[in-house]
């Protein structure tokens, strides 16, 4: 299932930063590729797709380092492993879990009290939001505009002199569309996104007995909202259609059993 824990591999790469375990299922890098292909101009389509796969693993890394980062801040080890539908910050060490965790968020132990989990939840798209800002600092200090569509800001650069200011550029660009795009999705109040983590916690808080509940059923109709709105957005790309219409399928499989 999409909300278990994803099947280690031979080909993983793991290796430590911060003292956080991470591990890279190969198949993380299908998302960037199906995305990617939009995202290309006038580069080497081969190279522009590297160059976005490798922005695209750094934005879902930070994000879930912000996860893990308010999980230590609550003396609670975790560690992060990335895969096909995005990453997991999972509290425990080594290979192990303690719970359920998303598909693009964060996972809890059981002695995080709400307004903690609500923190932890937090946390993973603030650091995705920073470095945001930290690639839109770098463009506009090359000589980009900003540019705003709607709530998303966006680079415009002068036209490169060189494929490797050109791929740069790429690089800035992608950075900034994709952590802003991607960490306001995951803010949507849909189970198990950090939005819908957050939004059970307070329902849970407002209403302990039908917390769950009510969680699950807003979690439903926003998911097949969200699902509609990216089939248009995007011109009938079914991607994400899919995407947010198996977590509406999957939260009223959680509401029947809550019943």
């Amino acid at each position: 299932m999409m909300f278990s824990e994803p099947i280690q591999t031979a080909y993983d790469l793991n290796f430590r930063l911060f003292g956080f375990d991470v591990r890279t299922n190969p198949f993380f890098f299908v998302l960037p590729v199906l995305f990617g292909r939009n995202l290309i101009e006038n580069q080497n389509p081969g190279l522009a797709l590297i160059v976005i796969a490798i922005v695209f693993w750094i934005s879902i890394l930070v994000h879930e380092l912000g996860h893990t980062f308010a999980f230590r801040h609550y003396r609670i080890d975790s560690w992060i492993w990335l895969y096909w539908m995005g990453g997991l910050a999972i509290p425990g060490s080594g290979s192990r879990s303690n719970r359920m965790f998303s598909s693009f968020g964060s996972g809890y132990g059981r002695s995080l009290n709400p307004n903690q989990q609500i923190v932890v939840s937090l946390a993973g798209p603030m650091a995705g939001f920073l470095l945001a800002g930290v690639f839109c600092l770098i463009g506009v200090s090359l000589g980009a505009k900003v540019g705003w569509f709607t709530i998303i800001p966006y680079l415009v650069f002068p036209e490169a002199d060189s494929v490797g200011m050109s791929l740069l550029q790429l690089a800035l660009k992608t950075g900034v569309t994709i952590n802003v795009i991607l960490n306001l999705f995951n803010l949507l109040p849909i189970y198990p996104l950090d939005g819908g983590q957050i939004a059970r916690q307070f329902m849970i808080k407002s209403d302990p007995w039908n917390g769950i509940r009510k969680s699950l059923i807003l979690s439903i109709f926003v998911a097949i909202g969200a699902a509609l709105l990216t089939y248009k957005m995007s011109g009938g790309n079914q991607f994400g259609a899919f995407y947010f219409g198996f977590m509406a399928y999957t939260n009223f499989q959680m509401l029947q059993n809550n019943q």
